[in-house]
């Protein structure tokens, strides 16, 4: 839900930079998005956490653990809430997402208002072409981070989905000791961190596509700072 608002924020950035400016000069705005989507996410959420309950084992050596298992009243109502988590976190998300970044890149393939201002002024110093370029890798640094969500969150929920409405019976499969074991669910702990990792490589994204993301980077981790009249403007740690 965060990449989701931050996709819709760069959209409104991009084809309605008046309104933008406005929006984030807005404190209680910015508070307000982010509270809505904290709460949207406890929310939903909230099922999994009432139907978690805590029994304590005690094993035969005389220790004691406790387990935290799910307590659903039946199986259907764990399946469907299976299939709201995809709709609601993956599904719903992903279409906004993909929809914002496709628009803003169009947006700025076709090179923006300012763009058609040095086209129709004749620019012959070079702007459009450096304009429509940059424009350009922001589009498909976009595109390349909605991809990467889409495809790095489907192995788990397919996995999810799959568990929630397989027969038991071909969620196990025959050890080599001749027990039953269940391979799968080691496969869904595989996906969920697949997942996750989406969010660690945007930043190596930003940085190998993005000239200022990269300029700003390295000017904080050398203790610079960037200002409009001094780009580069050294200060001291």
């Amino acid at each position: 839900m965060t990449i989701m608002l931050l996709s819709v924020d760069r959209y409104v950035a991009v084809r309605h930079p008046v309104k933008s400016r406005n929006f984030s000069s807005a404190g209680v705005v910015i508070a307000t998005a982010l509270c809505a989507t904290w709460l949207v996410a406890g929310v939903v959420m909230a099922p999994l956490a009432a139907m978690r309950s805590v029994d304590r084992i005690r094993l035969p050596s005389g220790h004691q653990f406790d387990l935290c298992h799910e307590d659903w009243p039946s199986k259907r109502a764990r399946q469907a809430f299976d299939v709201f988590l995809c709709v609601f976190i993956y599904v719903v998300p992903g279409l906004v997402v993909a929809t914002s970044y496709i628009a803003t890149g169009r947006t700025l393939l076709s090179g923006g208002h300012d763009v058609a201002l040095l086209r129709r002024d004749k620019d012959t110093t070079g702007g459009f072409e450096r304009a429509l370029a940059g424009r350009r890798r922001a589009a498909v640094m976009l595109l390349l981070v909605a991809g990467l969500f889409a495809s790095f969150w489907l192995p788990y929920h397919v996995i999810n989905l799959y568990l929630a409405f397989a027969p038991s019976s071909t969620v196990t499969s025959s050890g080599d000791g001749g027990g039953s074991q269940s391979w799968i669910p080691w496969l869904a702990s595989l996906s969920l961190l697949l997942g996750h990792s989406h969010s660690a490589q945007n930043p190596f994204i930003y940085f190998v596509m993005s000239r200022a993301f990269k300029r700003d980077l390295i000017a904080l981790l050398t203790c610079r700072r960037v200002t409009s009249h001094a780009p580069h403007q050294q200060v001291s740690c």
